[in-house]
């Protein structure tokens, strides 16, 4: 059987040293490792058959599996990209001689057989963050698809992780100081560090730096697309007195209807009341049955013609007040989303400002 004493032999034997351990119950599931020829660190995933226990200590630290079922900032405003689109963004990262594994699952099966107890992410106060960060892995997976060679990152205390079958798993990490900034490791379980010990730092730098520059190249395209959208649409304020203009003239045409309504209701009361008055031969300047007979024909021709056109104006009345309600309510909840969604736009702004500075203060 495996142990931590073993793998630590192998390890130092070929160049690195494990530096932090995570365990889920009593087994290892993750290993931080240092290369030390280039101080670079990568995730090893420990497949559960090997059974490798964890042993206490400051560098070891639980991990507990959290359901991510909240979106993020982006998704609460905005539909889900499909996944082709995004594939297109993201494209995948190329190994030379790079034996690509896809058929072990047993880091899938090794996670998913300790999904017990789950925290919710709604339940953490950092949520939309940590939200965030799932759909940002969900995004990057791309690059590394087909490649034994995985995605981790470490931000606000949890492990974000792209698992064999490239769906992503969230953890939280217990007895860990939070930091605000982001950590992305290279992951790729044991059985393919055996397999590629001797181009394992080749390939993990090939992988990062491939990752590295596709979220470059994603930096300028995402700042142009931005720019560009800002610009085509700061005629906000026209677009609103348009709607504003459209609404008064729908207001006008219901006080049309219902002016025309009015006036269509003492017309029908007055022809009513001559009716009333023939039926009950009090019509005194008509005589004969005849003359009477057709006077009744005519005021009942008139209401018949009142009646249509009032079906008529009680069903475009009908139609003007529900476009004009759809178009107050739809328009409400739109710039209201825009307003909540540009605070976010500054906000993140303020974010790129701060980051920008932070190559001149190392």
């Amino acid at each position: 059987m495996l142990s931590v004493t073993k793998l630590e032999e192998f390890l130092t034997g070929k160049g690195y040293a494990p530096t932090r351990y995570y365990t889920i119950g009593r087994n290892v599931a993750f290993v931080e490792v240092l290369c030390v020829a280039t101080a670079d660190i990568f995730l090893l995933s420990i497949p559960r058959k090997y059974e490798l226990r964890g042993e206490r200590g400051e560098n070891t630290h639980k991990l507990r599996y959290i359901q991510t079922e909240n979106s993020g900032k982006a998704e609460d405003y905005a539909e889900r990209p499909e996944d082709l689109k995004l594939e297109s963004m993201y494209p995948e990262v190329e190994l030379s001689k790079q034996r690509i594994n896809r058929s072990s699952g047993e880091l899938t099966n090794l996670l998913e057989s300790y999904y017990k107890r789950p925290i919710a992410l709604g339940d953490i106060e950092d949520s939309n963050t940590l939200a965030d960060t799932v759909r940002q892995m969900n995004r990057v997976k791309f690059c590394c698809q087909s490649l034994a060679y995985k995605l981790a990152i470490i931000h606000s205390g949890c492990l974000c992780v792209l698992l064999a079958d490239n769906t992503s798993a969230l953890f939280s990490i217990k007895r860990v100081r939070k930091n605000p900034g982001r950590k992305v490791f290279v992951c790729i379980d044991l059985e393919s560090l055996y397999n590629d010990i001797d181009n394992l730092s080749t390939n993990l730098q090939t992988v990062k730096n491939g990752v590295f520059r596709v979220l470059d190249r994603n930096q300028e395209r995402h700042s142009e697309l931005l720019e560009r959208m800002i610009n085509e649409e700061t005629s906000i304020a026209d677009v609103s007195k348009e709607i504003t203009d459209q609404k008064k003239r729908l207001k006008n045409y219901l006080k049309q209807f219902a002016k025309l309504m009015r006036s269509s209701a003492k017309t029908e009361k007055q022809l009513m009341e001559k009716l009333y008055d023939l039926e009950q031969g009090r019509g005194g300047y008509i005589t004969g049955d005849t003359t009477r007979a057709h006077e009744k024909a005519r005021i009942l021709e008139k209401l018949n013609s009142i009646r249509e056109a009032k079906g008529e104006s009680i069903r475009h009345v009908m139609e003007l007040t529900e476009t004009r309600e759809n178009v107050t309510l739809t328009v409400d909840q739109i710039l209201f989303d825009n307003v909540v969604m540009f605070n976010q736009i500054i906000s993140n702004f303020e974010k790129l400002r701060g980051l920008s500075t932070l190559a001149e203060n190392v």
